[in-house]
């Protein structure tokens, strides 16, 4: 092992090093059984030098409950190379930021997360998590998915520290949220942090004529913004 790791130190290659689960190669009682069995259908799960190569995770609609995702964090440590995450469909939990705040450290190449339709109804803690992908040694988050879930304006208010986060963002989605135009306020502030925002998708969030007012002057900040989607606002002539 130590002339492996030599080797890899004197050419630059990068090793990714991690400790078995307990019970040896990730047994049934490693994790919730629920959570098991979809890693095991959705990964090469339990082998660990496949996880390690692992670049995405898509468990979306696996029927994982707050108790089963309580585990992400401590299941990101195995999947180094991850670049994309996809829980949509699953009910997260009120504690998910505080556990992707965990994975994250071990997370270098993230660039993806998809939380759409997981019940999420406050943003509190996310720009902790964001911030373990936006370092020196990080590639930097480029897709944020949140579509779907039950975000009111309220819950927005830790929105512009997390858009703070992830400078590369090129692609946003907060659709059918009724963020409303206060909301949008929040959202137009967080704008001027993501610059290279290609896509903002904004269906059925209650803009109205007047949240669509307040958008424009975030969008000011998008020059690379190519497509914007704004349908079922009520926005009309006004807005």
């Amino acid at each position: 092992a130590e002339q492996v790791l030599a080797l890899a130190l004197a050419s630059s290659v990068r090793v990714f090093v991690a400790d078995l689960p307990a019970g040896g190669r990730g047994g049934d009682r490693t994790f919730p059984r629920r959570l098991e069995r979809a890693l095991r259908q959705r990964s090469p799960w339990p082998e660990l030098p496949q996880m390690q190569g692992l670049f995405k995770l898509d468990l979306q609609r696996a029927e994982l409950a707050a108790r089963e995702c309580a585990h992400i964090g401590q299941l990101l440590r195995f999947v180094p190379a991850l670049m994309e995450l996809d829980l949509s469909g699953n009910s997260i939990g009120p504690g998910w930021a505080a556990w992707l705040e965990d994975g994250f450290q071990h997370t270098l190449d993230f660039t993806t997360l998809e939380l759409f339709g997981c019940g999420i109804q406050d943003l509190a803690g996310l720009p902790e998590a964001l911030a373990n992908t936006n370092t020196p040694k990080t590639r930097g988050l480029l897709r944020l998915g949140l579509g779907g879930n039950a975000i009111f304006p309220q819950g927005l208010r830790s929105l512009p520290p997390a858009l703070k986060e992830t400078p590369k963002l090129t692609s946003l989605d907060l659709a059918r949220n009724p963020i409303g135009e206060f909301g949008a306020r929040l959202l137009a502030l967080g704008l001027k942090y993501t610059p290279r925002l290609e896509t903002l998708t904004l269906g059925e969030c209650k803009l109205g004529p007047s949240g669509a007012r307040v958008l424009s002057e975030g969008l000011m900040h998008t020059q690379e913004l190519q497509e914007l989607r704004l349908e079922c606002n009520e926005i009309g002539a006004e807005g």
